[in-house]
């Protein structure tokens, strides 16, 4: 998802976009758009598998895009050319969805100056918009199904675009009014105006988007709104958000329920849009009435701020959009689906630091920043200048394997200079070249009171409390962030010499890749006569005495029952291990060195990362490479273009590892 720094920067309209789109419909849509846009896929496709549910009833409306103009067809009446369906018998009980009326005062006092427990959401003054809400999110919990889940999705994307029109939240402000105007309904202006009424300027983005309604034909239109909302999009990096649902990645559906209908969420949004409507919308406006008791018609000057206003409210609605839902996509399939997720509490540290991270829901890394844990007695701190780009990286952050808790900053094939050393590391000093693989902390056994007999063994890659090097948590709560980095805080342990004899851009890749194909085969004791074959079908230019194409008969006959040791490095989909196994002497071993994604009977990435890359097995990795001169097949990018880096990874066309360059 993609995450932008505060900034007061101005910008102009956007006049290049076309005169097409109404906040009503096609408005809607354009929060929708944005948000499917900035969204992953795999999210996008849950949710619209929810969605698409009704389609037979709202012709059209089954994707996240179309679905935010669901509560407005559900008004209509009869069937027409700009109504899909009419009004549900069973939903009729909220055809007065729209506003989210705040009292001017209550008891003669200001709310905004009244405590933050403050009910804003009285029956009586409005509120209908968040009872709504309220009331889909209580029967998806009640009754966990997909109906119910349905409902919730298709309330709150129309309802959250709404949120985010000024007035939505008002009952009025101006003196003529003052029982309220709802939200500039009854402030109406004079012929000859393009605009029946204030709400209307708004409604229309002040004339910038002329009012088409909704079409059954949107294929036709989908260029336009997919467009128009990438240009959205772009305005982003300008816009202030105080505003973000991370805090809640790792809620509960009780917590994201509660935070949502009674405190922070929904309230934050109600807030900020009615400061709009206070001190924006209803000033530069002559509400001196005429005879007739009508308004002028607004000025162009008026009429271009609100243009301006209303496109950055669409595309910073698309945006927390985006993350609202890629939130509920992890309760719906966590309700509807019955599948456990771990959440990965995080706590504040100290200094700042800037790195890649995969922010949801979006499908590029962008700049990040966070504050790293303060640095311990036995920690060093590296000043990175090289990363390799492994599989598990992409995998992780696709989500192939676990639901990613982002921002996620992934990396674990680190070459860089310690800056910082903690007083209790002994063997290290500043100035030292060191590598950083899989795991950055482990007990090793030094609490008398609680013996790991993994650590004293040697085995610390089986420790009960080991910490990997992303995605994991130390004892303390505090998160770690991988290598795609400026800098990363280790334990000394876990920071390894590089031989002189080692360049640093090939040193990256060895410590995953080279430590995960040198563990097995220490492990298993390959010798000398041992027939070892690789999957790979460049292993002949490698170095390979023989070579066997298992798509040919011939050569597969001839490969049957002839290889002690098969080393499978590959992680694709619908790999044949039956075949692979089939290869195999007596006795023979399948070392699955790779993490596919597709199950066998069991994941195979829950077998083959904890057995590998102890302290012991990467010295010893670093030192047989060293002596032996070995060195890794790369292609080296510049950090900046890590998205480039990824894309080669997930083609396959990385010969053989993309290394990430300070």
């Amino acid at each position: 998802m993609k995450v932008f720094a505060a900034s007061f920067a101005a910008t102009a309209v956007v006049a290049s976009l076309p005169t097409t789109l109404g906040w009503w419909d096609n408005g809607h849509m354009l929060v929708g758009e944005v948000a499917k846009q900035l969204l992953d896929d795999a999210d996008v496709t849950t949710i619209e598998s929810v969605l698409s549910r009704w389609d037979e009833d709202f012709p059209n409306t089954g994707e996240i895009t179309t679905t935010a103009v669901w509560m407005d067809l559900i008004k209509c009446t009869s069937v027409g050319p700009t109504c899909a369906s009419p009004v549900s018998p069973s939903i009729t009980s909220m055809s007065d969805w729209h506003y989210i009326d705040l009292p001017l005062n209550i008891n003669g006092e200001k709310w905004e100056d009244k405590d933050a427990d403050l009910t804003l959401f009285d029956d009586t003054m409005g509120g209908d918009g968040v009872s709504v809400i309220e009331g889909a999110l209580k029967s998806f919990k009640t009754t966990k199904s997909k109906w119910a889940a349905n409902l919730f999705l298709r309330n709150f994307i129309h309802i959250f675009g709404d949120l985010h029109q000024p007035l939505h939240t008002v009952t009025g402000i101006s003196e003529a009014f003052p029982q309220g105007d709802g939200g500039g309904n009854s402030e109406t202006f004079a012929s000859p105006c393009a605009f029946s009424n204030l709400h209307a300027v708004w409604d229309a983005a002040g004339g910038l988007y002329s009012l088409n309604k909704w079409s059954l034909n949107i294929d036709s239109f989908k260029p336009t709104l997919q467009s128009n909302a990438s240009e959205l999009i772009a305005l982003l990096p300008s816009i202030p958000d105080n505003f973000t649902f991370s805090q809640y990645e790792n809620a509960t559906y009780d917590e994201l329920y509660t935070a949502l209908v009674t405190n922070s969420v929904l309230r934050k949004v109600i807030l900020e849009t009615y400061d709009y409507a206070n001190t924006i919308v209803y000033s530069n406006l002559d509400l001196n009435a005429t005879s007739s008791g009508s308004y002028p018609c607004p000025s162009s000057s008026y009429l271009a701020m609100a243009g301006e206003i209303s496109q950055r409210r669409i595309a910073l609605a698309g945006s927390r959009l985006a993350h609202g839902i890629s939130l509920i996509e992890l309760l719906i399939r966590k309700i509807t689906l019955d599948q456990v997720y771990q959440a990965k509490p995080t706590l504040p540290c100290r200094q700042l630091q800037e790195r890649f991270t995969r922010t949801p829901p979006r499908t590029k890394c962008k700049p990040w920043q966070y504050q790293s844990r303060s640095l311990g007695a036995e920690d060093v701190e590296v000043k990175i200048s090289h990363c390799g780009v492994c599989g598990s990286d992409v995998h992780t952050i696709e989500r192939d394997w676990y639901p990613t808790p982002y921002p996620w900053v992934a990396g674990h094939e680190i070459v860089g200079h310690v800056t910082q050393v903690g007083p209790d590391v002994k063997g290290l000093a500043v100035g030292d070249r060191v590598g950083v693989g899989g795991n950055v902390w482990a007990c090793l056994n030094k609490d008398p009171t609680a013996p790991c007999r993994f650590c004293a063994d040697g085995q610390d890659v089986m420790c009960d409390h080991l910490v990997f090097t992303f995605g994991g948590t130390y004892k303390d709560g505090s998160k770690t962030y991988g290598g795609f980095s400026d800098y990363i805080r280790v334990d000394n342990n876990f920071a390894f010499k590089i031989p002189d004899n080692i360049p640093s851009d090939v040193a990256a890749p060895l410590l995953c890749a080279g430590v995960t194909v040198f563990t097995p085969l220490k492990q298993e004791r390959v010798k000398a006569g041992d027939r070892v074959g690789v999957i790979e079908k460049e292993a002949r230019e490698l170095g390979a005495k023989e070579f066997y194409d298992l798509s040919n008969e011939e050569d597969r006959k001839k490969a049957l029952g002839t290889i002690d040791y098969l080393l499978l490095t590959a992680d694709g989909k619908d790999m044949p291990f039956d075949l692979y196994l089939s290869l195999l002497r007596k006795c023979g071993t399948l070392i699955i060195a790779g993490a596919p994604t597709d199950p066998i009977k069991i994941m195979p990435y829950l077998l083959v990362p904890r057995a590998i890359r102890s302290i012991q097995d990467t010295k010893d990795m670093l030192e047989l490479t060293s002596k032996a001169n070995v060195r890794p097949i790369i292609q080296k990018l510049p950090m900046s273009k890590i998205n480039e880096g990824f894309d080669l990874v997930r083609n396959g066309t990385v010969r053989y590892r993309v290394v990430l360059e300070n």
